[in-house]
Parts: C-alpha cells; structure tokens; sequence
C-alpha cells in the first residue's frame, strides 16, 4: 500500500504520461529479482519475506487495477476496508484475504480475471509489437496499422511453466507523437489515440486514424502488466504507400 501511494503521488505530481520511467524501474526490479531468487516465488497474497513481490510487484499490481476499474472506485474500496477494520480490540484481525475481498467487491465481473492472476498466481505477459506502420489518407489524416502479439503464461515458484491463458485480456493500445519532457523534466509520452481493447491471445491488427503525423505505437505502452519483455511493447512507425485490404481488420 505505501508503494502504490508512492505511485498515485507521482501520477499526480508528473502526470500520468511521465509515469512508465517509475512502473518500468519496478517492474525492471521485479524481474531482475525473480531471475535471481534462490528459493522459489511466492505469490502476492502468500508472500511473506520477498520485498521485490510485495514493494515492486504490488504497487506495479495495484496501479494496473486502479488503471482498469478507476482510481475513485479502488480508494473507495480501501477506505471502506480501513472502515471495517480498524481499532478491533480483539481477534479475529484482519488479514490480505479480507483485503483482498474489499477489492474483489469493487472489481467488475469481466476483471477480477486480473485480481486471480496478480494476487493468487505467478502471471507474466508477453506483448510485442511485430509490425506498425502508417500512410496518409484523406482530409490530411493518417493511417495507422499496428500488429501485435500477446500471450499469457502461468509459472509455479520454481519458474516451472504451467499453462497458458487461453482468453481475451484488456490492454490499452495507442498511438504516438514524439515524447517531450514536462514542467519537471520528467520524460513524457505524447498520445495522439489510446483505447482499451480486449486483446486474444496470439496475433492481432489494430487500425488507428490520426490528424497528426504518427511517430511510434504500442501494446501497453506504458508498461501496466507484468510483461517479461517490455522493451519491445513499442515500435517506430514505417511509411507505408499501401496497406493490403487483410491489414484493415478491427
């Protein structure tokens, strides 16, 4: 909770277009860590001891839930957790499944997929960019094709794969001027179209119309998911004088 707190300061005082520097450091860190536990990895909800899962992961864990279900919803959720928990004077006390609950109450049906795979299970994604390009069309407006893959793999503590998912996950896919830097100093990216799509698993196109000149796109861009490979989750944008008609699939 105090690691998440740290992040919605942030998105605040930076901007939420500056805010993949600080996810991208966590999720980095978590990784990193992972690749060289000694033991095995416990999940969110059991961890114990492993600060990169309940520092890095959570807050990585819960700003992707505030992102998909809105920040209002999630911190009322909490308050009202805190409401019904504090100041017992006897047992029993609360504990990360009660928490847990308060947040499952506030989670939509079609998205507590997401609460299973972050606090009960060990999730990574896999989301790339193959292909992405662009040619301009009428009234000085610009097409652009991006073709992505996504996948999503569950792993035991020992770094066993298990299985694979087999539906549709919500990722925000977008596209993009130049970054510039804001008040700060902070680097921050330039959004010209973003929406939220169910993604299914393997390869997928995605067309954008623009009014301005595109200049990259990508499949959660600003790296919300735990993603195994984040560096390839964005790609420059090639000129493209014409796109096939098997290009324009929605």
């Amino acid at each position: 909770m105090a690691e998440y707190s740290s992040l919605m300061v942030m998105k605040k005082e930076y901007g939420v277009d500056a805010m993949q520097r600080f996810l991208k450091e966590d999720l980095d860190t978590y990784l990193r860590s992972r690749a060289n536990e000694s033991k095995f990895e416990k999940t969110l909800m059991d961890n114990d001891l492993q600060k990169y899962v309940w520092y890095q992961k959570a807050s990585l864990v819960l700003y992707g839930l505030q992102d998909l279900i809105g920040e209002k919803k999630l911190n009322n959720a909490f308050k009202a957790y805190v409401e019904a928990t504090r100041f017992r004077q006897k047992g029993p006390f609360t504990t990360t499944i009660e928490w847990y609950d308060f947040m499952k109450a506030a989670t939509p049906a079609d998205l507590q997929y997401y609460l299973e795979d972050s606090f009960k299970k060990i999730t990574l994604y896999s989301n790339k960019v193959a292909n992405a390009y662009y040619k301009k069309v009428a009234n000085d407006n610009y097409e652009v094709t991006l073709e992505v893959e996504s996948s999503k793999s569950y792993f035991d503590g020992n770094g066993k794969l298990l299985s694979t998912g087999t539906k549709p996950n919500l990722l925000e896919i977008g596209v993009f001027d130049h970054d510039t830097k804001n008040k700060q100093g902070l680097i921050s990216k330039s959004p010209l179209e973003m929406k939220k799509v169910w993604v299914k698993p393997g390869k997928s196109t995605y067309t954008f119309i623009t009014n301005k000149l595109p200049i990259k796109a990508g499949i959660d861009p600003y790296n919300k998911m735990i993603d195994r490979i984040p560096d390839d989750n964005m790609k420059t944008l090639e000129k493209k004088t014409t796109v096939s008609p098997q290009h324009r699939n929605n």
